[in-house]
């Protein structure tokens, strides 16, 4: 009996390992689902590359979160701009089932052009029924063209952390946290929008906000939002976790002042969200103004 539960512990740790080891895979997976989906919008024109990996219940911003189906997938003109891009930072959840990507964009008139836009894109993907990972909800910024080149991503020397998927109850409850989260977030921010996205921030969590480029890690994001001097305010429209409640996206619209014109506003936004420790923390946050609002 003794040697039975030697095995069968043996047994659990070896299948504990491949379960570990499997998520450096899985994120590898999500970058080339990525990699793949750029390279297509290089053979088919952007419109119908995003046709193809966008998942039917995706949201994509226009310039405020909404459905990308049916209107996506609709007969239309080709869109007149050739994008290129790549992912330089990923992440994925526990289960392997959701992760995000983001990089560097630019924007052509024609391939063999040279960029008259450039900006950062972040997305999240899911993987499918079938297996395929496909984008759930998809944003982007406009900025400035970088001064120097921005590396690729480079899978982790650690691997990611693995967890088994929740039941559904579990899944429900963990989105409902992380709204209420959110939301609490948002209302902190109204008064105090550099600490209140400061606490929620993670150590190495990026800020996108357009009109500059991304701030890479909690204290260069503190040093942007001091300087923008802008106080937010927001709450979220909807969200969504991974199977192992570790992972997941909150998004919706807000509202700002400021100092300089246009003094106050509304704004797009996404925050994708990582459980560290037990605790949500903000793996990404991304502010889009929206003109003339």
């Amino acid at each position: 009996m003794k040697t039975h539960r030697i095995i069968a512990g043996l047994a659990m740790i070896a299948a504990g390992a491949t379960h570990a080891a499997d998520r450096h895979a899985d994120l590898a997976a999500v970058v080339q689902a990525e990699r793949d989906f750029a390279a297509r919008a290089q053979v088919v024109n952007a419109r119908q590359a995003f046709a193809e990996n966008f998942a039917p219940d995706s949201i994509v911003y226009g310039p405020f979160p909404a459905p990308a189906f049916p209107a996506l997938g609709e007969p239309a003109a080709d869109w007149p701009v050739n994008i290129q891009w790549r992912p330089a930072a990923a992440a994925i959840s526990g289960a392997g089932d959701m992760g995000y990507t983001t990089g560097p964009a630019e924007f052509r008139k024609t391939s063999a052009d040279p960029p008259h836009r450039y900006g950062h894109y972040t997305s999240v993907w899911e993987r499918q029924p079938d297996g395929r990972y496909e984008v759930v909800i998809d944003v982007g910024i406009d900025h400035p063209g970088p001064v120097s080149s921005i590396p690729d991503w480079t899978p982790p020397v650690a691997p990611p952390h693995a967890a088994p998927a929740e039941d559904e109850r579990a899944r429900g409850a963990a989105r409902q946290d992380l709204l209420a989260l959110d939301a609490a977030v948002g209302e902190a921010a109204a008064t105090d929008t550099v600490g209140a996205i400061s606490r929620a921030l993670a150590e190495d969590g990026r800020y996108h906000q357009a009109g500059a480029l991304p701030s890479l890690g909690r204290s260069a994001a503190v040093e942007r939002l001091q300087a923008s001097r802008m106080t937010q305010r927001w709450a979220p429209a909807g969200g969504k976790v991974a199977q192992s409640a570790d992972f997941g996206f909150t998004y919706g619209k807000g509202s700002y002042t400021q100092a300089e014109a246009p003094a106050e506003g509304e704004f797009a936004y996404l925050n994708i969200w990582q459980k560290r420790d037990g605790a949500w923390k903000l793996l990404v946050r991304v502010v889009n103004p929206v003109a003339g609002r």
